[in-house]
């Protein structure tokens, strides 16, 4: 799955959405839930590290020049796709993943599970501080609320929200418990990056 570099953002859209949403001329900006690309990054495979990833027959190559923190760069076609090679995670990738499980604890288990869902809205701060400071294109904190909420309002409007794959997403991270949480989402964030939401599938 391809990064939508932010300069090529449609009309209407932020830039945290530009980030988020794989970009191609012939396919919809929002064509995507985030509900979908979470669960493909649930249950697919991740490509292993320093992999050339391949979309629709397309031959990547490797552009001779990596960021800071692993970043690493393919060019395929007329984009630009970035790979997390630091071994940490994928900043965009944890950030949909976490952001979706806690809209699912707020409907659906409202009250429950206090120190946990405490300990993700810290999580989600961090990693929301994380993608301000680090992006290579500035991103505003009212952006990352405005995809916030327009994420929670595709939830909302969803049947899924509070069966299936929600409440198992929930549940499997609910059970490592918050010192876990905490421990992983230092971890996620210790090498100084920029964010991407490559390898989530």
């Amino acid at each position: 799955m391809a990064i939508a570099q932010v300069r090529n953002a449609t009309r209407g859209s932020s830039l945290l959405h530009a980030m988020l949403v794989p970009a191609k001329k012939d396919m919809p900006m929002r064509q995507r839930s985030m509900f979908a690309l979470v669960l493909a990054a649930i249950l697919l495979p991740v490509p292993p590290a320093h992999a050339a990833p391949e979309s629709q027959g397309e031959k990547s190559k490797e552009v001779p020049a990596t960021s800071p923190g692993g970043i690493q760069m393919f060019q395929q076609g007329d984009r630009v796709l970035r790979y997390d090679n630091s071994g940490k995670g994928a900043i965009l990738c944890t950030w949909s993943i976490f952001e979706t499980i806690r809209a699912v604890g707020q409907e659906c288990y409202k009250g429950q599970d206090t120190a946990f869902q405490a300990e993700l809205d810290r999580s989600m701060e961090r990693i929301d501080e994380f993608i301000i400071k680090n992006s290579k294109h500035p991103v505003t904190r009212a952006e990352i609320e405005a995809e916030r909420a327009q994420n929670l309002q595709k939830l909302r409007s969803g049947w899924y929200m509070c069966i299936g794959y929600g409440p198992r997403m929930y549940e499997d991270l609910r059970k490592k418990g918050p010192e876990t949480l905490n421990v992983q989402t230092t971890n996620l964030l210790s090498i100084p990056r920029e964010p991407v939401m490559n390898p989530c599938m």
